[in-house]
């Protein structure tokens, strides 16, 4: 069993410098949606890409070390699982995707 959990830390340890590059794509990705959000309001293409990310990065994160970002991210995945449309008037939690944005470049180091 030890040998067995002993390979499996080798191998994320392996494959986390791809994991972190593409954390880095995310986190340019959700930049990019906040952004357009911001600038023209809720639509199917920005909450969509919101989403994507943070529901990658929910299901990952925690296995490559970074528990806190993975906890953020699923809470974000989750709260725009439940807008089935853009509502105007019920704007997305834009505070937690920033709250996830802050989580994503503090687990970069940024």
């Amino acid at each position: 069993m030890i040998m067995q959990q002993d390979a499996i830390r080798a191998a994320i340890d392996r494959i986390r410098p791809r994991y972190r590059a593409s954390l880095i794509e995310f986190e340019a990705r959700l930049v990019a949606a906040l952004d357009d959000l911001q600038r023209l309001g809720a639509s199917e293409a920005n909450l969509g890409e919101i989403r994507f990310v943070a529901h990658r990065i929910a299901g990952t994160a925690a296995s490559f070390g970074w528990p806190v970002l993975g906890a953020v991210a699923m809470t974000v995945d989750a709260a725009l699982a439940s807008v089935s449309q853009v509502d105007a008037g019920a704007p997305p939690d834009v505070a937690a995707v920033h709250h996830m944005l802050a989580e994503l470049r503090r687990s970069l180091g940024q």
